[in-house]
């Protein structure tokens, strides 16, 4: 294993030798990895723009800012999304933060009380992962769309949620991303 600081190579430059002392050949595995400075990162139009946003969802139904979450507390994420024209094969994903998850609308108990969840835009495929949510569309129209779903705090701490993500899947240099959040979760008094 060799490993080196990214700010060291623009002064130290070392290369990796390989000695063989037998006659027959050498068979390497390498992987390269990076990490950013920094897990903030700034919105990106590149032919879509994406924002997003949570919510408290109160007891009553009704909507709250987010400001500092509870363990339990239900969240309703909210994706918006300009599409500047007819588009195929789009793919939007939208990564949680840690300290959240993803509620399947399809359990009963789960239901919001006096909020309507449907998604003014109907994604063709919809997948709820642990870490994640991920709409597919085959054909969208131009126009501003909303895509609206369930999430619940699961933990205490300070997590960033990565940027959401909107693209066509056969033109990737189509793309948009929304900013990345910072949000605190707390511990129920």
């Amino acid at each position: 294993t060799y490993s080196f600081d990214a700010a060291d190579a623009a002064t130290d430059v070392k290369a990796i030798t390989l000695l063989n002392r037998g006659k027959g050949r050498i068979f390497t595995n390498v992987k390269v990895e990076s990490q950013p400075k920094t897990l903030v990162a700034e919105r990106k139009d590149r032919g879509y723009s994406i924002t997003r946003s949570y919510q408290r969802i109160n007891d009553d139904g009704s909507l709250s800012p987010l400001d500092e979450a509870r363990i339990g507390d239900r969240v309703l994420v909210t994706l918006e999304f300009v599409a500047p024209g007819r588009s195929s094969y789009v793919a939007i994903d939208d990564p949680l933060p840690a300290i959240f998850e993803a509620v399947n609308p399809e359990f009963k108990t789960q239901a919001m009380a006096g909020q309507a969840l449907s998604n003014v835009y109907a994604s063709d495929f919809t997948e709820l992962r642990d870490d994640r949510a991920l709409f597919f569309s085959n054909s969208m129209w131009p126009g501003k769309h909303q895509i609206r779903y369930l999430a619940r705090v699961r933990a205490t701490g300070t997590a960033t949620a990565p940027p959401a993500k909107i693209e066509e899947m056969y033109h990737p240099d189509r793309f948009g991303l929304s900013a990345s959040l910072v949000v605190k979760g707390k511990a129920l008094k």
